[in-house]
């Protein structure tokens, strides 16, 4: 039986909304009524926009489910989509560890009531069983774990790296709430903003306007809202690392192999720290403490890029060009040198 604290801890789900439903809150008088509920929801996008975290307000859970709502208005007034990216990253961390600490009770009945990780809700087992040395608490209907897993870029949650029988997937805890974390993500992102939104009353007004200056003081400041330098023209870079750059460049959520591949292979073709942390200034869930710390941490290491056999086990190999479809490459290294090579001849040839 979820409790009121559950509905704190997870705003956006059925219960949560039917609760907020039944106070029938008027838009123009909910700053002057909560006015607590509005600097709540203030304070929620300025650690989103700042700091990529969604805390949890223990001290009143009143206003944290009700800040929820409010959040989304705001995200949708301003209608940014890095903000709204932003703001379901950061929420889907939160809600992976709450999950992670969860009684398997509780974990059904979230998982499996409609609304909440999906329109129907989720064909979900407890069952404990062992494979080999790992133990699963979890079976999964395939074609719920295939609604998510799709977005992850990462060969771990391809279907036939886990135990399949009668349908469905076996999984552990952790990766049970890794991926309701991100079913939840995705019921974000996928909401609707109307083409004709409503008049806000003039104290939200006031605060969206207030949100929207430090997302744009943020975009210069952090972001500086910099171009990637993706080279198509001079198409020296091999097909996976392109891919990657124009994700990154979209400010798409690259996978953790992504972000390690795409860190090692600038380093080691000289790019300095600053021109590789700027490659990942646009994602979702950017800190540029941590990322400068890892980008300097990989340089004194001297890690070398990943080779092509082993992308391809990651699912990253992009073979689009022939050196890499004909497998005349083993190494994106490689094919970045061998690049150069022949763009400098052609461009002395067309000198001469």
């Amino acid at each position: 039986m979820l409790t009121k604290e559950d509905l704190a801890k997870y705003p956006s789900i059925e219960l949560a909304r039917e609760y907020v439903k039944q106070l029938n809150i008027d838009i123009t008088t909910l700053a002057d009524e909560f006015p607590d509920v509005i600097n709540r929801a203030h304070q929620i996008l300025r650690e989103v926009i700042t700091r990529g975290v969604y805390t949890y307000l223990a001290s009143n859970i009143d206003i944290e489910i009700l800040a929820f709502p409010v959040v989304r208005l705001f995200i949708d007034a301003i209608s940014d989509e890095w903000l709204r990216r932003r703001f379901a990253v950061a929420f889907s961390k939160r809600v992976g560890k709450f999950l992670q600490g969860e009684s398997n009770d509780k974990i059904l009945e979230i998982a499996r009531m409609p609304g909440n990780v999906s329109e129907s809700g989720w064909d979900l087992i407890y069952e404990v069983k062992r494979i080999g040395v790992k133990y699963y608490e979890w079976k999964l209907h395939f074609k719920d774990y295939l609604s998510v897993a799709v977005h992850f870029h990462d060969i771990a949650w391809k279907m036939c790296n886990h135990p399949v029988a009668n349908g469905y997937v076996r999984l552990t805890k952790r990766e049970l709430a890794r991926l309701m974390a991100e079913a939840f993500k995705e019921r974000i992102l996928e909401r609707r903003v109307p083409k004709r939104f409503i008049e806000l009353p003039e104290k939200i007004a006031r605060t969206v306007k207030e949100v929207e200056e430090l997302v744009r003081r943020y975009r210069k400041e952090v972001i500086r809202e910099v171009p990637i330098k993706v080279e198509i023209s001079g198409g020296v870079y091999p097909p996976c690392v392109q891919f990657i750059l124009e994700r990154a460049e979209r400010g798409e959520n690259l996978s953790h192999v992504e972000r390690l591949f795409l860190m090692f292979f600038m380093l080691n073709i000289g790019k300095d720290e600053g021109e590789v942390v700027d490659l990942f200034r646009k994602m979702p869930d950017f800190n540029e403490e941590r990322t400068r710390y890892y980008v300097r941490h990989a340089k004194n290491k001297g890690y070398t890029a990943h080779n092509c056999d082993t992308l391809k086990t990651y699912g990253i190999c992009k073979p689009t060009h022939r050196w890499c479809s004909e497998g005349k490459v083993k190494n994106p290294l490689t094919f970045y040198h061998r690049m150069l090579y022949v763009s400098g001849k052609r461009r002395r040839e067309s000198e001469e």
